[in-house]
């Protein structure tokens, strides 16, 4: 299998893991005009994910594959660092799959993690949760049942942007709920993550990843949801646990 089918089939999946196998796979090119049409080839993919088109950006100003590998992971520390003093204690909620999230999460004294539809990758959190903290799986629309059980929700993002936080769909009925029964939202994301291009879609996949084909019915797929930032309390990034207002000021600039 490429680089290329397991990025589009999801093998290899979330932000930084996208960029991170990307990186390692750029560093086999040394000729100039190679490495930037592999680049171009690459951001292609996952048209919604940001960090693999800003990290692209930093290579193209002069940092090596190996500096921005290494910034990846560190940031990926520093959130942790920043983030378990904030969970510790609690019951959490969490939406999907994200490797920050995780890092967080993983320190809280319980977690609720629901399946994300249609591609149910929160089976893929609650088999890494297991191993650190009491881990329940729910459905995503049981969010609301089980809201009083917890006392925040963390999830994280795929971009920053002005318009609000980009993460898996599912995620702004999550917010909204927990908004209505008092609960804060925190993000986790690293600052790779602010998005200011003005080109941006939402990411559709197949169909048939909800249902096989139905007569005179159209199956919509979108991949993410936008969060408007009022719904959310703070962003949990290397550089500390930021307002959203301070979030947009960063954006605008």
């Amino acid at each position: 299998m490429s680089i290329y089918s397991d990025i589009l089939k999801m093998k290899i999946r979330g932000a930084d893991n996208i960029a991170l196998t990307c990186l390692k796979h750029l560093s086999k090119y040394e000729d100039k005009k190679c490495f930037e049409n592999e680049c171009k080839k690459l951001e292609k993919l996952r048209p919604t994910e940001v960090v693999l088109h800003n990290v692209i950006k930093k290579l193209n100003a002069g940092c090596s594959v190996q500096e921005m590998t290494d910034k990846i992971h560190n940031n990926r520390k520093l959130i942790e660092c920043h983030g378990r003093k904030l969970v510790k204690g609690k019951n959490v909620m969490t939406h999907c799959h994200s490797t920050e999230t995780m890092t967080v999460i993983k320190h809280s004294k319980s977690v609720y993690a629901t399946i994300t539809e249609p591609r149910n990758q929160g089976i893929i959190t609650v088999r890494y949760l297991r191993n650190f903290t009491k881990t329940k799986l729910i459905i995503d629309s049981a969010c609301g049942f089980y809201m009083d059980d917890v006392d925040m929700i963390v999830i994280g993002s795929d971009s920053l942007r002005k318009e609000g936080i980009v993460n898996k769909i599912g995620s702004i009925p999550l917010c909204i709920t927990a908004k209505t029964f008092g609960k804060e939202v925190y993000i986790a994301a690293n600052t790779l993550k602010f998005d200011n291009r003005e080109k941006f879609s939402i990411e559709f996949r197949l169909p048939n990843e909800i249902h096989e084909s139905i007569k005179n019915v159209e199956i919509l797929n979108p991949a993410f949801d936008i969060i408007p930032w009022k719904f959310v309390n703070a962003v949990i990034t290397e550089n500390g646990i930021i307002n959203p207002k301070k979030i947009l000021q960063e954006l605008k600039r």
